[in-house]
């Protein structure tokens, strides 16, 4: 929804890859603080749990992102979501 509010339209994949993967940089960032430096934002990084077009993102302890891989299919002119 935040991505449709900005943009006037659903993402589609790339665009929800690609949104997902700046919010969680930028939130990250803006939960380290202005001063933030990398161990910092990594730190925030860790922390983040959030829903985003691709789905809830939040990590592991190894850093990995923890997400669902989703199967669409482009069918009436538009991505319908076949798996969650």
């Amino acid at each position: 929804e935040a991505y449709k509010q900005v943009e006037g339209t659903l993402a589609d994949t790339p665009g929800a890859y690609g949104w997902t993967a700046a919010m969680t940089a930028i939130k990250a960032i803006q939960t380290a603080g202005a001063n933030a430096k990398g161990d910092d934002i990594r730190a925030a990084m860790a922390k983040l749990d959030f829903v985003s077009p691709i789905g809830r993102i939040h990590f592991d302890s190894r850093g990995d992102a923890n997400t669902s891989p989703r199967i669409m299919v482009f069918r009436d002119k538009a991505f319908r979501l076949v798996v969650d």
